[in-house]
């Protein structure tokens, strides 16, 4: 016990002492004080600097998942986790998850499209934004959206065919034909790219 009490007064003097932290952790989750452990994250985040603000409410968040059952919470403390330190994309990774599986997509979109935005023109964020446009189009039924979110991907990744693919599919459900023909056409096109390169 002395030697918890050990970690403990370690932690009080660094907060940032990660091997500390994992032995209090390591006890108090063995003692199943859930809520106690939760108080530790919150309290040490205000006293540390961004980067480790937002590693602990990635714990915090885990924790109210696994061991609370509390999704809102664990919301709560992903939130706090991109506002900490906005470039953590595991804690926007399962932000989105955990609202999208209890049916917020309009919520999850805008933490999807954010992150994409921050990440730049690359191949991963074309394919994100076809992503965003087909849960805008399924999901929402937002046309608009879903034909910005297509921009988005050709302009992040000119060659990505699946953003003609999924303009032709909108195009056909809306009997525009002339369109799904010029879709197509652009979606062969960058195919033919592909296979040169």
């Amino acid at each position: 016990m002395a030697e918890l009490d050990e970690y403990w007064e370690r932690l009080s003097l660094a907060p940032d002492d990660l091997e500390a932290l994992e032995h209090v952790e390591a006890h108090l989750r063995g003692e199943r004080q859930y809520d106690q452990l939760l108080q530790l994250y919150e309290d040490l985040s205000i006293k540390v600097d961004a980067a480790p603000a937002a590693e602990y409410m990635v714990r915090a968040a885990k924790l109210a998942l696994e061991s609370v059952h509390s999704a809102a919470r664990a919301e709560e403390y992903l939130r706090s986790a991109i506002a900490a330190d906005p470039d953590r994309l595991e804690a926007r990774v399962e932000l989105r998850h955990l609202l999208m599986s209890r049916g917020a997509v309009e919520d999850a979109l805008l933490v999807y499209e954010a992150q994409l935005r921050e990440q730049g023109q690359s191949r991963e964020s074309s394919a994100g934004w076809v992503d965003i446009a087909g849960l805008a189009l399924d999901r929402l039924k937002d046309l608009g959206r879903a034909f910005n979110a297509l921009d988005s991907a050709e302009e992040a990744d000119p060659e990505n065919a699946e953003v003609f693919k999924l303009r032709a599919r909108i195009h056909q459900e809306r009997g525009q034909m002339r369109l799904v023909y010029q879709a197509l056409v652009q979606e062969l096109d960058v195919a033919e790219i592909q296979t040169i390169a």
